[in-house]
């Protein structure tokens, strides 16, 4: 007997095997008909499977065979994902308790982690930019804000692929940078790739931020401002 043909024969062992387990369970719950409705429906697959396998173990029994093999590794990821679950609850201060019908009752319990948890996040917060640009080399990418009162701050994550150049200017020297002239700031970061900015308003009105490209190549910026 060649090897592909036992494997089918013994395949289908098993799957007769199953197939008796789901036809037991299926009268133990003929008081549920949706549980012994679904074992039934078990049963004749694996019954099937079985059967089939038996009578061609080299067509039915390679299918059989494969079926199981997925069945089995569904069924492990599913057990994998609901012990996540169950580690997360924990984690966040939920007791989870089983009645005696099978039923599950959570008692959330507040904890300290909770509580600071609840403390807004930089990526909770409402941003007034957060997006990935592309700067040419020797170009710039400007931001214009509105700010309503002195001593606001404009802060943020920025960076880049390629060394780049941060200004803070009001309209006045916005205008000559984008004239292309000589031009003042009030705060700058240079010739950096990553840095974190918090920029004081010293007075209300139009500001702007200014992105320059100082490098030979495009530069991939990415801004996060709040």
């Amino acid at each position: 007997m060649d090897k592909k043909r036992q494997e089918g024969y013994v395949t289908g062992l098993v799957c007769l095997l199953i197939f008796a387990l789901f036809a037991y369970f299926a009268i133990m719950s003929a008081s549920n008909i949706s549980a012994a409705a679904i074992m039934g429906i078990f049963a004749a697959l694996f019954g099937g499977l079985g059967f089939g396998s038996l009578a061609k173990p080299d067509t039915v029994g390679a299918v059989a065979s494969q079926f199981l093999e997925n069945f089995a590794r569904s069924d492990e990821e599913e057990g994998s994902d609901s012990h996540n679950k169950q580690i997360q609850k924990k984690s966040h201060g939920s007791v989870q308790v089983m009645t005696g019908d099978q039923a599950e009752v959570n008692i959330n319990v507040p904890s300290v982690e909770k509580k600071q948890a609840e403390k807004p996040s930089i990526e909770e917060k409402e941003f007034l930019r957060k997006e990935t640009i592309v700067v040419s080399p020797s170009k710039g990418y400007s931001y214009e804000f509105e700010f309503t009162k002195k001593g606001d701050h404009l802060k943020g994550e920025i960076s880049s692929t390629s060394n780049i150049d941060i200004y803070f200017v009001d309209e006045f020297n916005f205008d000559k940078w984008n004239r292309n002239k000589s031009f003042d700031y009030e705060d700058s970061n240079e010739g950096i790739l990553e840095t974190n900015i918090d920029y004081l308003v010293p007075a209300r009105g139009t500001w702007f931020l200014i992105i320059e490209n100082n490098g030979r190549k495009s530069a991939t910026v990415k801004v996060q401002l709040y």
